[in-house]
């Protein structure tokens, strides 16, 4: 009997194994087929971020946030998962020897036309292939996951391949979504649409597996559009500053109580649930 229960559960766990695996490979065909499936406005749309986007103004604070927290050019960096390579290109103009990964060709051919002729182009080449299993081996002074981890299937081996192609003493910058991402409107919906992965993504989670692999001196930043909730909210700043409005101490209170409570603890304990930016050095 003892022969017969340990052949089944082995042969549960084979199928459990195989449907996994299929799953990954699904996932990973729906990755390498999206910039196809999202058609001429989509890949339009990709190769001209931030400047397509409504959210322009945070994702260019985004940029600034990154140029402060590399090390200075001339320096190597590899950025992982860069679909169209927008976030490449902006690298390459400030003077960073880049390398831009992604797992759609299709996307990478998309983002080499785009830049063919332009005066970076020659600071910059891109590289298909999966970034859970590349290649790379003490190459870059730093490396960049900006909105790329949490569509992973092993997050795990992704952060154990950039960790390879560092140098010893760089820098691992990771940019992604916290807790709840996953249920979002648009993730259910991108993953039914075009067999994508969308994960919850929060610093917690990359700092304790980043520590596993031997990353070091892990640390959180806040993002710059949690910043701008507070600092450069109108209504605040409204408040706060017109002495003649009605309610005017009422108002102003209301507004420095949210900037304190927020905005300070979004400044100095940024949240490790939430989607913040993380640094951690090989």
């Amino acid at each position: 009997m003892s022969d017969k229960r340990g052949f089944w559960q082995k042969s549960v766990i084979a199928v459990r194994t195989r449907a996994a695996k299929l799953e990954d490979e699904m996932a990973k065909a729906g990755e390498k087929s999206y910039f196809n499936a999202i058609g001429d406005v989509g890949q339009n749309f990709s190769l001209n971020k931030p400047f397509s986007c409504d959210a322009c103004d945070f994702m260019l604070a985004d940029l600034a946030v990154l140029f402060h927290l590399l090390p200075v050019p001339p320096a190597s960096i590899l950025d992982l998962g860069c679909g169209t390579g927008w976030t490449s290109h902006f690298l390459a103009r400030r003077g960073y020897d880049v390398t831009g990964q992604d797992i759609s060709e299709e996307a990478l051919a998309l983002g080499t036309k785009f830049v063919a002729g332009m005066e970076f182009a020659g600071s910059l080449r891109f590289c298909a292939g999966d970034y859970e299993n590349i290649g790379f081996d003490r190459e870059f002074d730093a490396a960049i996951f900006y909105d790329s981890l949490h569509h992973a299937e092993d997050e795990k081996a992704a952060l154990a391949c950039a960790y390879r192609a560092l140098k010893p003493g760089g820098l691992l910058i990771t940019h992604e979504p916290g807790e709840g991402h996953s249920l979002q409107a648009a993730s259910i919906d991108a993953m039914a649409t075009y067999s994508v992965t969308e994960k919850d993504m929060p610093p917690h989670h990359i700092i304790a597996l980043g520590s596993e692999i031997g990353f070091i001196r892990p640390r959180i930043y806040p993002l710059p559009h949690n910043l701008f909730a507070v600092l450069y909210n109108p209504k605040h700043i409204k408040n706060v500053y017109r002495f003649k409005a009605k309610g005017f101490v009422r108002n102003a209170i209301q507004s420095l109580k949210m900037i304190r409570n927020i905005g300070l603890r979004s400044l100095y304990i940024p949240s490790d649930r939430s989607g913040n930016i993380v640094v951690m050095e090989k």
